[in-house]
């Protein structure tokens, strides 16, 4: 085995609008694209070691499914970092978990959930609206609200 020389098996692609963009093929027909959203995961941690994202990672970063083997991270950016009014950090910069706190990612699996229960072609739906759900409670019922997870 040479280990004289080092490779990072990473790839770290960022939107420059919101949205899923960056995740899907530039070309007009992918046949064998596929993207497998588990909402189920806020615990798996993103490790951007050598990530250059701009802003600081901590309690930003919610694991949100794969893409073709990939795995697929939605991070919230502070509005001070999309303003342009703080610097951008360096590759790597986190004060901390990543981990979203348990309120953002419900309120983001309640926004995906509310979004996909408008798409008319498929089978999801959301019971509540998601200003009813209980962002700080200690359990929630997913299944009482939408059947996305």
């Amino acid at each position: 085995m040479d280990t004289s020389s080092t490779m990072l098996d990473f790839q770290l692609t960022v939107a420059n609008q919101m949205g899923f963009s960056s995740i899907l093929p530039n070309r007009v027909n992918a046949h064998t694209f596929s993207f497998t959203m588990d909402l189920k995961k806020p615990n798996h941690e993103f490790h951007g070691k050598h990530s250059m994202i701009g802003f600081d990672t901590k309690g930003s970063v919610l694991y949100i499914g794969h893409a073709m083997n990939l795995d697929v991270y939605l991070a919230m950016a502070p509005n001070n970092f999309l303003s342009g009014d703080t610097p951008a950090r360096p590759a790597g910069y986190s004060t901390g978990s990543s981990l979203m706190s348990t309120r953002h990612y419900r309120q983001i699996v309640a926004m995906i959930a509310h979004f996909l229960g408008k798409v008319s072609e498929r089978a999801y739906y959301t019971l509540e609206e998601p200003d009813d759900i209980d962002l700080d409670g200690t359990s929630l019922n997913w299944e009482l609200f939408t059947n996305v997870m």
